[in-house]
């Protein structure tokens, strides 16, 4: 539940969101002093309206041994993924960049190969939500997984990799794109 005027200017939002409740279809909501989400997780809602309030988002540092590794993605990686959606689906672009950098924050220091699990959750993640290629999120992710020990792109994730990106063409984009880009990726 959110408390307060839906009409009070939230930074980083566009004014569609304002105008959405002042609309004739939503006057009850427009006058009430409580405004139900039904379709948004409660958590990362919250997690968002604390960022409209106070412009920050917290990054976590990723523990050093392997099943932890695995809960610090579902439990801290995954509802930053979930921000980012939650922050495109109300057009609220300033959410989106720091939810991409924190992203990387909380990614910078992983210490192992990644798992096919661990690629799987990333990427079943993000990419049902993205529309497009190249978003801060989806290059976040991606160059992630470039960049991570054990040279992801050779270490027997072939087949998974392209289970993905039949899944998720716009993952493929990204992948090919950004790993053109840094030379993880080479055309013959």
């Amino acid at each position: 539940m959110v408390h307060g005027c839906p009409h009070r200017p939230i930074p980083g939002t566009s004014k569609a969101l304002c105008r959405e409740y002042s609309a004739d279809s939503h006057k009850k909501e427009a006058s009430a002093s409580t405004i139900e989400i039904c379709d948004d997780d409660p958590e990362i809602f919250q997690v968002m309206m604390e960022f409209f309030y106070n412009m920050e988002l917290e990054a976590s540092t990723p523990p050093f041994n392997g099943q932890a590794l695995d809960k610090y993605i579902s439990d801290k990686v995954v509802p930053i993924i979930l921000l980012d959606a939650l922050a495109k689906k109300y057009d609220a672009r300033m959410l989106q960049c720091a939810a991409a950098q924190a992203f990387t924050k909380s990614m910078t220091k992983w210490p192992r190969s990644i798992t096919t699990n661990n690629l799987e959750t990333l990427v079943h993640s993000h990419y049902p939500f993205c529309t497009g290629t190249m978003c801060d999120m989806g290059e976040a992710i991606v160059t992630f997984l470039l960049k991570s020990p054990g040279q992801f792109l050779k270490s027997g994730h072939g087949t998974k990799i392209l289970d993905l990106v039949k899944e998720y063409g716009n993952f493929g984009a990204d992948l090919y794109v950004l790993g053109i880009r840094s030379g993880k990726l080479v055309t013959a």
